[in-house]
């Protein structure tokens, strides 16, 4: 009836030291089956799923208890049924080794034709083994986990490290050695030195009997990395910009795993901060991208667990709309020899906005009639323009092609002004060698610079 399940519900709660509400979903964590075979002084392995926590402590009652396996873990676990949870409950309570508890009545017998098998008399001795399972480790560096030794009442055991055996093996199946220290207080500290990154198996066994095991993922330790690729070498604005990220061990072999913590942070030289995402291959290579909005210099670092590993200046050029650039001055259209010229080539982006700090990549190519290329000299002005001076050697004409990182800016062919040599001039015709009085007489001179080439658009005057 309605005082047996309030009682039978009590018992439980007190037995275990965990407030049961129900018989339905209070059980199907699990938990208080568990709690149950270990407020009897029974051994338990632990587990994190409610089914396999079920089996674990039902396989426990049969074997250590002598009480059968009445319900299914999967079953109870899904769609807990309660009078099949008390029928199984009840034989806890009519055990007799139960503790006994005052101010609750004699429970009804169980309500099923199996009688449980004569129970074997539990010993009061240290028989209770809690392991905190740990999941993560570092190659080369300690790894710790505490026990706790409890008697049949709950009672810390001390001076039982001799009780305790764990074995702990890498992917290898070789053995690590494990250490064990006594806290005093009923608690114990495991602890061992994984030797390689990878899996590493742990068992943990109290009177030869399995008390928890559990695999710890070991970190490598990483004691070298490479960062290469054009994002740490240069960028250029608007356009999604990568780097890479290898790392490798103490013996300076490439890592094949991931799941390392790297950070990144790019500050401009303006101070704002540029966003970069990191993505974990999971082979030991990590890939970087950002994407700068503004050139000049960016501060590049790169850190490992908040340590910097790396730190760089990455220039970020100008993203330049080659249609929108101008160019304007006399020494785009016209030049004298001998006498220095001169133009302005103002880079645009795509809205027409001046770019400041692309003097570096732009390039000026003039070319005279004989095919030399004359020096010509490039000046940023820091005011989004260019000043570009050459001085032509010789007159006739001259080609300019002015490209920014190999796009075309501007072509412009023109006519450099001749410089005469009058030692090189020539003179023919017959009114150099005779005339008729009352006639006109003619001869022509043939104007010509220190080359020899006809000096062809000269202003230059003759006497004569």
């Amino acid at each position: 009836g309605g005082s047996n399940k309030k009682d039978l519900l009590a018992w439980v709660s007190a037995v275990t030291k965990k407030k049961t509400d129900n018989f339905s979903s209070s059980f199907a964590t699990g938990d208080p089956f568990v709690d149950l075979v270990r407020g009897f002084g029974g051994v338990v392995e632990d587990a994190d799923e409610p089914v396999q926590k079920m089996k674990n402590a039902f396989n426990a009652a049969e074997d250590q208890l002598k009480i059968p396996q009445l319900l299914d873990a999967e079953l109870t676990a899904s769609s807990p049924d309660e009078q099949s949870i008390m029928t199984y409950i009840s034989y806890f309570k009519n055990h007799p080794n139960a503790p006994h508890v005052d101010g609750l009545s004699d429970p009804s017998p169980p309500r099923t034709p199996r009688t449980p098998r004569t129970p074997r008399e539990i010993p009061r001795k240290p028989n209770q083994c809690r392991v905190s399972q740990i999941k993560k480790g570092i190659e080369g560096q300690p790894s710790t986990f505490p026990i706790e030794m409890r008697d049949g009442d709950g009672n810390p055991i001390k001076n039982a490290a001799d009780a305790i055996h764990i074995t702990v093996k890498d992917d290898n199946g070789d053995a690590i050695p494990v250490t064990i220290t006594e806290k005093g207080d009923g608690t114990y500290e495991a602890q061992f030195v994984p030797t390689d990154g990878g899996k590493v198996q742990v068992e943990v066994k109290h009177d030869d009997k399995v008390a928890s095991s559990f695999q710890v993922e070991v970190d490598p330790d990483i004691s070298a990395f490479k960062i290469s690729g054009d994002g740490v070498e240069q960028a250029k604005q608007g356009q999604d910009t990568q780097f890479k990220i290898e790392t490798f061990d103490k013996s300076n072999r490439p890592l094949k795993q991931g799941g390392q913590h790297f950070q990144v942070e790019i500050v401009g030289q303006d101070g704002e901060k540029v966003p970069a995402s990191i993505k974990d291959n999971g082979d030991g290579t990590y890939e970087v991208e950002y994407n700068p909005s503004t050139p000049g210099d960016l501060d590049v670092k790169v850190m490992h667990d908040g340590r910097v590993v790396s730190q760089k200046k990455v220039p970020v050029k100008p993203n330049v709309d080659h249609s929108k650039a101008k160019v304007y001055g006399e020494g785009i259209h016209k030049a004298k020899e001998g006498h220095k010229a001169a133009f302005v080539v103002e880079l645009r982006d795509k809205d027409g906005r001046k770019i400041e700090g692309g003097c570096h990549d732009l390039d000026v190519h003039i070319e005279d009639q004989s095919g030399h290329r004359l020096p010509a000299s490039i000046k940023d002005n820091e005011d989004g323009s260019i000043s570009v001076e050459y001085t032509p050697s010789q007159g006739g004409p001259h080609d300019i092609d002015i490209t920014y990182q190999g796009g075309k800016i501007k072509h412009a062919n023109i006519e450099v002004e001749p410089v005469i040599d009058a030692s090189k001039c020539k003179a023919h015709g017959e009114g150099l060698t005779s005339a008729k009085q009352g006639h006109p007489a003619h001869f022509t001179i043939q104007a010509r610079d220190k080359h020899g080439h006809k000096a062809i658009g000269a202003t230059s005057t003759f006497d004569v």
